[in-house]
Formats: C-alpha cells, structure tokens, sequence
C-alpha cells in the first residue's frame, strides 16, 4: 500500500469536523480511503517542488564513459523534441507560496501549534500578535491568487511510487491551515476582507491541481471555506460579491474534478506510450506484469497485450468521467453503472475497480457545487431577495433547497446524497 499523509489532509479540513456535528469525519474517510485504494494500485509520482539538477548536457563524455543506455537515449531525444524552452511571461503563483512556506517555517512550535488549535481558547494578546505576524504571508497568497499562472517546477504526472517528497502537498496544507486560521480571525472585524483572505486559500488549494489527491483537497478546502462563511453570513455586505463568487460558482468545483480525473488518464496515456517505446519499455514492465500477476491470482490469467488493452480502455473512459459532475444523477447513474459493470468483466480492472474511487471523488464534487449554490441563496435571502432566492434551484434537481428555521438562522437542504444523507448548510444570522 502506497503510504500518504492522511493527517495533512484531515488537518486542512480540521474546521468541518466542529460545523458540520460529527459528519465530516465519516465523509472525509470514505472519500480518502477509496482515493487511497486507487493510489495503492496506480502509483502517484513524487511530488518534488525542488527538483534535483540534471547533469550538464554541454560536458563533454571522455572515451572511457560508459556507454549510455537505450533509455537514457531516448530520455534526451523526448528532452530535446520540446524545442526551446518556452519562457512565461507575468508572476508564477508557485514561487510566492514557496517564499510564504519559507515564512512559515520561522513561526516558533507555539505559534504554529496555535493555527491548529481555533476551538481552544486562545489569549487574546497571542492571537492579536500570531494574527500581525502572519501577514507577510498572507500578503503572499493575496499576490499569488492574481498571478499569471502556477508552475511548480516539476515534470510531468507519472505513473511511478510516490516518494517521500511530499513538498508541494505540505506547502498546501500548512499555508491552508494558517489562512483558514486567520480568516477566522478576521471575521470578528473585517468580513468582507476574511472572504478575500478565503478566496486566496481557495486559489492556493486548486494550484495545479492535476490527480485525485490534489481534487480533494481543493474541493475540501473549498467546502470548509463555504461553511465558515455560512457561519459569518450576516456580517458579510454586498461588498465581497467579488470573492465570494469564488465559491458560489460551481465551475470551480466541477474544474477541479474533471482536472483530477484528466490528470490520471493523462498519467495512464504517458505510461502507455512508455510501454509502447522498446527504449523505455523496461521501466514500465514491472506495472505490467503486477496487473498480470493479480489478475492470475484471481484465476483469470491475462496477456500482456490484454492488460495494456484494459489500461487503454480505462483511459478513455476516465477522459469521458472527467466531464460528468455537472450531469443530473438520473442520466449519469445508468451510465456509470454500466461502465462499471464492463470494467469488472475485465480481469486485470476487475481487480482494482479504479472507477468506485472515481465514483467517490465525483460525489466530494457534487456535494461542493451544491453548497455552492446554497450560500448564493443564502445571500439572496440576507439582502432581501426572496424572488431571487427561489430562482437559484439546487443544480442536480432544479427545485428550490428546502428552508428550515433554526435558533440562530436558517438552513438549507439540497436532495444531493453524500455518505448516506442530504447534503446541508447552517447559516447564523443571530437569534430572531
């Protein structure tokens, strides 16, 4: 079983656990360990935010080198069919949040112990400095929400195990933490700039996001920032509509699925074109006959030709999946179910039955839309607008959420199941 820091992400939506009565924690489970299931079969390349060097290509091989291997020539023909290397021009969002890492990583044991800790109590005294302290950096990510583009530095997705490198996955999730902690923060005097800080660690979230892991922790992140600001609903004014349609707009979420799912298949096609080339296919092999091995195991033995027939398949399938999440359940259920029926008919998939990760990472997405699109009724109805709050219907039926009266405000409900119940969001607005 590949190993990944679950905690990393249960700590970048530590917030939802509180909100949300005991709910999260199920959810967030069941929608990690099936991505875990896949990632336990399909290797994750190493996330390297600094890579090593290459060695010189301009340095000259004395007669005595040894001779250069078919793959290694191969690799420096790919390298230099790129042509010339294509300079961007503007910010690269990727290098402020390494210099907001770097900040980061001055903040003493306490301080950062702090950020983790919202639900404690905390002196006030701490906060008003942890929260003047942090600034610098969140100045950073303010920056980097506008930049041109977000370049890592690192090279294209492979299917390969995943390293003990987990840089770019640790920026996120210390960065993230720390914004949602000043958000938090914020939100007692300035709602409408703790709405912008939160757009900022949206952005953050969705930098590049390119496989499933990077999918959950946007959409995650992206679903904590809905509820603490459902939390915040009735101090916030007109005046954030900017940022907020950062999370009232379901594209963003439905991106961020069909980029995880575009980011597998295209890590499947360039392993498939690896196994194609006889330069690289050694490197490849190893995958091959693991698939062939388990199918053998199951008592349905493959060829080598099937199973990369079966990886063919799954995808161009996986390239159709990457589109469904704002399809109706109605027309996408009967479809899935049969795909899934044709991937068990195969030996080598029906042994690791990728699509119910799949499945899972869709609902995660599904249920961000629809919260989505309750905190824009939300807001019509805080600014008056009943009329407009019955237009704006839940994506997956077409109906009006159902309202329903609390204590300190109101909440909606939408028909969109996720682990087993209705997906909901709770406003305050205070006692009335």
């Amino acid at each position: 079983m590949v190993s990944y820091p679950r905690g990393a992400i249960l700590r970048f939506m530590h917030e939802s656990r509180v909100a949300r009565s005991g709910r999260a924690p199920l959810a967030v489970g069941v929608g990690l360990l099936l991505i875990l299931l896949l990632l336990s079969i399909f290797y994750i390349r190493d996330w390297k935010v600094f890579p090593s060097a290459l060695p010189g290509s301009g340095e000259a091989v004395s007669s005595s080198a040894p001779p250069i291997s078919p793959a290694e020539t191969a690799r420096r023909v790919a390298i230099a069919a790129l042509g010339p290397m294509k300079m961007r021009t503007g910010l690269n969002a990727a290098d402020l949040y390494k210099q907001a890492s770097e900040l980061y990583s001055q903040l003493t044991p306490a301080q950062r112990a702090m950020l983790m800790d919202w639900d404690g109590k905390q002196d006030p005294k701490a906060a008003a400095a942890l929260f003047a302290k942090i600034q610098p950096i969140m100045d950073l990510l303010r920056r980097a929400r506008k930049a041109a583009y977000v370049d890592w530095g690192m090279p294209p997705p492979k299917l390969e195990p995943l390293g003990d490198d987990q840089a770019r996955f640790g920026i996120v999730n210390q960065l993230g933490v720390l914004a949602y902690w000043e958000a938090q923060y914020r939100f007692q005097s300035d709602p409408d700039g703790a709405v912008g800080d939160l757009a900022a660690r949206d952005a953050l979230a969705g930098a590049g996001v390119d496989d499933g892991i990077g999918m959950v922790l946007q959409c995650g992140g992206h679903e904590n920032a809905v509820i603490l600001i459902a939390q915040n609903i009735a101090g916030v004014a007109s005046a954030a509509e900017p940022d907020l349609a950062q999370f009232t707009n379901p594209a963003v979420s439905a991106q961020a699925f069909q980029s995880g799912v575009d980011g597998h298949a295209s890590m499947l096609q360039a392993f498939l074109n690896e196994y194609a080339n006889p330069a690289t296919r050694d490197e490849a092999e190893p995958f091959i006959h693991a698939l062939m091995d388990s199918a053998s195991r199951k008592g349905q033995p493959i060829s080598a030709g099937e199973a990369v027939s079966e990886l063919q398949w799954m995808e161009s399938t996986e390239q159709a999946l990457a589109t469904t999440a704002t399809e109706p359940d109605a027309q996408f259920k009967p479809w899935f179910s049969q795909t899934r029926a044709q991937a068990a008919s195969m030996p080598g998939l029906a042994v690791v039955d990728p699509f119910t990760t799949i499945g899972a990472m869709r609902s995660v997405a599904q249920e961000s839309m629809a919260q989505g699109q309750m905190l824009a009724a939300a807001i019509a109805l805080e600014q008056g607008g009943q009329a407009q709050f019955q237009s704006i219907a839940d994506p997956y039926t077409g109906q009006p959420f159902t309202y329903t009266q609390t204590p300190t405000g109101f909440k909606l409900t939408s028909s969109v199941m996720y682990a087993g119940q209705p997906v909901s969001l709770s406003f305050s607005t205070g006692a009335k």
